[in-house]
């Protein structure tokens, strides 16, 4: 068992290891970033906080919703953190009314892998 956090709709921002920011104010809660990453933002504010926030942004009309795992680059925190969120969102797609996840697309091809064949995230048409 696990928890699913949800929030939304609403306007967010995303930056740097996927941090997610509400009215310019960053969403710090357990559900939304691990213990385990509060404290390395109090430890390197500067390049996880301050200078992702400064990168150009994209605005999205495209209604999506957030999956993001801490260090997607790490199978375990991808398992742990991101897939049961994925998988839920794939066996319920009625319940999100179209809208499409927001995943890095700079992801290893293990983890593209996994997407394609196991939830059926096919590329471009199913990702924001």
């Amino acid at each position: 068992m696990f928890e699913l956090a949800s929030l939304g709709p609403v306007p967010i921002v995303i930056s740097g290891p996927g941090l997610l920011w509400l009215d310019d104010a960053l969403l710090a809660e357990p559900a939304f970033i691990p213990v385990y990453v509060g404290r390395e933002l109090v430890k390197f504010p500067e390049p996880l906080l301050n200078h992702p926030r400064a990168l150009p942004g994209r605005a999205e009309p495209q209604p999506s919703f957030v999956y993001h795992a801490q260090g997607v680059q790490v199978y375990g925190h991808f398992l742990i953190e991101m897939l049961p969120r994925l998988l839920m969102a794939a066996k319920f797609q009625t319940l999100l009314h179209g809208a499409l996840p927001v995943l890095d697309r700079a992801m290893p091809g293990w983890l593209l892998t996994i997407l394609r064949e196991h939830p059926g995230i096919t590329g471009e048409r199913d990702v924001v």
